[in-house]
């Protein structure tokens, strides 16, 4: 198993460090994608590089927007947390690289490259099965969110990170996580109804879920 971060994800790099095991299982984390998403196979990561390619996506916004990985699919299972662009509780690209310099004695491992980073750090956190980042083949991050991507028949399904060669889905998945570690979470979908019969104007208050399990409640979500 070869694991990549970002610009190590690079083909001749690979040739001559891993030529002897060229066909094995490979799990790419946020493959750089400035100079390298619009290249042909040969100068890029692909799913011909292994016999099983996983791919984890956390920074495939535009260089211009603060981008620093790819967006497109490059293996034989895409995984896009968070829509794939930007992640939950960072900064953009541009935006943290001037709170790290203004907070530079602040501990941490740099805010500019929060996104980017967030990749490896969803594998790590995949390593122990607690929890498996299961994720939903789906259109788009927009439709997921709206409750069109479920449930997921068993053979379609996928896990992100560590696991990901032993769950059967392939292409395109998209999931959600939590803010802050541990940031792997189950995914349900909640359906609220509400009456139409009085006016939009007189309806007040909140909805917050939360789950029981044996006799022990989750944290509080809030949909609203």
């Amino acid at each position: 198993m070869v694991i990549r971060l970002s610009l190590r994800i690079d083909k001749n790099y690979k040739r001559r460090k891993y030529y002897t095991i060229s066909k094995n299982y490979r799990s790419c984390l946020d493959p750089a994608g400035p100079m390298f998403e619009n290249q042909d196979v040969e100068a890029r990561l692909d799913k011909t590089d292994g016999t099983y390619v996983d791919v984890i996506h956390s920074n495939g916004e535009s260089l211009i927007m603060g981008g620093l990985g790819a967006w497109a699919p490059m293996g034989h299972i895409d995984f896009y947390p968070n829509g794939g662009r930007m992640q939950k509780g960072c900064s953009n690209l541009f935006l943290g690289a001037v709170t790290d310099i203004i907070f530079s004695s602040t501990p941490g491992d740099g805010r500019s490259l929060c996104n980017h980073r967030r990749a490896y750090k969803f594998f790590t956190d995949s390593v122990v099965p607690k929890c498996l980042f299961p994720a939903f083949p789906c259109e788009s991050y927009e439709k997921f969110l709206a409750g069109e991507c479920f449930p997921c028949s068993d053979d379609k399904c996928g896990n992100m990170g560590y696991y990901a060669n032993q769950s059967p889905g392939s292409g395109v998945m998209y999931l959600a996580t939590r803010d802050e570690e541990p940031f792997c979470a189950n995914q349900f979908r909640v359906i609220v109804y509400s009456s139409y019969n009085y006016p939009e104007a007189i309806s007040r208050g909140k909805i917050e879920v939360a789950f029981l399990r044996d006799e022990e409640y989750s944290e509080v979500f809030y949909m609203t």
